[in-house]
């Protein structure tokens, strides 16, 4: 085992010694000097997956070690197994154990009353059947998860509880968490104290390699935030949460005045178009599903009134079905759309709707055909494309866009002629 200044420990495998110069030392002893048993003394088939991951790889390193107080080195660290012979790097599945016991753990704080099958919860952890038993003895001894078997499904002990453990973030997962909430600061149209707590306390948790980072996030939120909408944002998220209505004062897209109206936000979305963030529920007036930008809403008071809330799955396929949160009881609109070969690349390389469907031409263009429950925000995106979009169909789409590039051309018709 060498340890270098940076916290780089590499262990190399240990091979069996020559008949008649001793026995092998014990595995735990042999983890303990760095060394590994040699994965090749077994038939493959009953190596475990750390030992087939070792015989193919000849050398094993863990980068940037975290704090472990643990006997064995490899635990709780951020490990890699590389192939000096393809260059290939795969991480070995013995470190997603913590993760995976915490989600078994997970399924069953979260449906309580639920019985679970071992094919089940294998499916759902991406293990062996063999390895779920495992899995469920350890936790069971330990009294971490008080389950029992009963008529072929693990089920929770009635009226026991789950201790779950403080959230610890793999590497991957971290990162993750620093892309949501970079895409969230970036796109945040109001300046929301929230959005800058929440940051602040992800950089607690996260693998300190990606504290500096959501450090820095944080503090590049401007800190003077707009009262207004953060009072009004802590409002209809608590009428949210809490599954209680809110009265408020909201402002037209157009301008012309104000309205009032009692909301039972069903679920909170958040836009790229426009960098707005906007309530979905039920309005009274008018009795039927709205959609409200909590930028125009001035005012907002929380109710005593409950409400039994939608599905949030009904609701999330009705927004995939529209092309923003644009949401309508009109027949979806099947539109066909088609792009220039400069921008045919560019087009392919983004999934821009789940219903598209991409067709390359024999001249280099590219068909895109997308359904969509209404064309109010799939206009401007289509404008936004210039001379190169083009739709084909429907024509009253065709037809609307031709209008409004007519419209624009007038206002360069001047410097076009003398061009």
């Amino acid at each position: 085992m060498t340890v270098s200044g940076q916290g780089f420990v590499s262990f190399r495998p240990w091979r069996h010694p020559p008949a008649g110069r001793g026995r092998p030392p014990h595995r735990l002893n042999s983890v303990r000097r760095g060394r590994l048993p040699l994965a090749n003394h077994r038939p493959a088939s009953r190596r475990s997956p750390w030992q087939r991951t070792t015989a193919l790889s000849p050398r094993i390193e863990v980068r940037n070690a975290p704090e472990n107080r643990s006997n064995n080195p490899m635990v709780g660290c951020r490990a890699a197994v590389e192939s000096r012979a393809g260059g290939r790097m795969v991480f070995a599945n013995a470190l997603t154990k913590a993760g995976r016991l915490v989600e078994l753990q997970l399924m069953f704080s979260r449906h309580p009353e639920r019985g679970f099958s071992t094919k089940e919860i294998a499916q759902r952890l991406g293990i062996a059947p063999r390895t779920v038993r495992n899995y469920v003895n350890e936790l069971s001894a330990s009294g971490r998860l008080p389950i029992l078997y009963h008529q072929g499904a693990w089920i929770l002990v009635p009226g026991a509880r789950i201790e779950i453990p403080p959230v610890r973030f793999l590497l991957e997962e971290a990162a993750a968490v620093y892309l949501a909430a970079r895409l969230l600061c970036r796109h945040a149209d109001e300046s929301n104290p929230a959005v800058r707590g929440a940051v602040s306390k992800l950089a607690e948790v996260v693998p300190r390699d990606l504290q500096a980072a959501m450090d820095l996030l944080g503090g590049r939120l401007d800190p003077k935030s707009n009262s207004r909408f953060a009072e009004v944002f802590r409002t209809v998220a608590y009428g949210w949460a809490l599954r209680r209505a809110v009265d408020i004062e909201y402002t037209s897209r157009t301008g012309a005045g104000r309205s009032a109206c009692r909301l039972q936000p069903h679920l909170l979305e958040p836009s790229a178009i426009g960098s707005a963030l906007y309530a979905i529920g039920w309005a009274e007036p008018p009795g039927a599903m709205r959609v409200f930008k909590l930028e125009r809403v001035s005012l907002a008071s929380l109710t005593d009134i409950e409400f039994e809330a939608h599905s949030p799955a009904a609701l999330l396929d009705r927004i995939d079905r529209a092309w923003g949160v644009w949401l309508t009881e009109s027949e979806a609109v099947a539109v066909d759309l088609l792009f220039s070969p400069a921008m045919a690349g560019r087009v392919a390389e983004t999934r821009w709707h789940p219903s598209q469907k991409l067709t390359p031409c024999a001249d280099g263009s590219l068909r895109m055909s997308v359904v969509v429950s209404s064309t109010v925000e799939l206009i401007p995106w289509i404008l936004g494309w210039g001379a190169a979009c083009e739709v084909l169909g429907p024509l009253d789409l065709r037809e609307r866009v031709a209008r409004e590039l007519y419209t624009a051309s007038q206002r360069y018709e001047e410097l076009v002629s003398a061009v």
